[in-house]
């Protein structure tokens, strides 16, 4: 994953593509601070997701508030920044996606309690779920 970054920010840097340069900038800078913060040379792929998960929340901030104050050139500006962004997450599940998944883990093992529910989505799907909403689906199948 942090190769896929260094070689788009070379491509970016050919290609003179300012804010596509900017924005994976911000996103190695944040994986780097992350690293120095663990005290490790490199995140697992998962971290490095969490890390630009992060990132893709506060531009998401940032473009509300830029709607709020009427900034269309701000606007636009983030909605580009936030293109770039979600190119290195993966595709998020949607609901029925998530149901499925849910209930096949589930039926593997009846007994499941929510967490361990949790535990075993987190281990197979990082990165591509909401976790508020796959806690939701899985407390209404658990309720079932």
């Amino acid at each position: 994953m942090k190769t896929k970054i260094q070689v788009a920010l070379k491509e970016a840097l050919k290609s003179k593509d300012k804010v596509r340069l900017e924005t994976l900038r911000a996103i190695k800078s944040a994986i780097q601070y992350e690293e120095m913060s663990k005290a490790v040379d490199n995140l697992k792929d998962s971290e490095i997701i969490a890390v630009i998960r992060t990132h893709q929340k506060k531009l998401q901030e940032e473009l509300a508030f830029a709607q709020q104050a009427n900034r269309s050139e701000l606007v636009e500006n983030l909605d580009k920044e936030l293109a770039v962004v979600d190119e290195f997450l993966p595709v998020q599940l949607n609901e029925e996606q998530l149901k499925t998944i849910i209930l096949n883990l589930v039926h593997h093992n009846p007994n499941a309690t929510l967490g361990e529910l949790m535990k075993s989505l987190r281990e197979g799907y990082v990165g591509q779920y909401d976790g508020k909403q796959a806690s939701e689906v899985a407390k209404e199948i658990l309720s079932s």
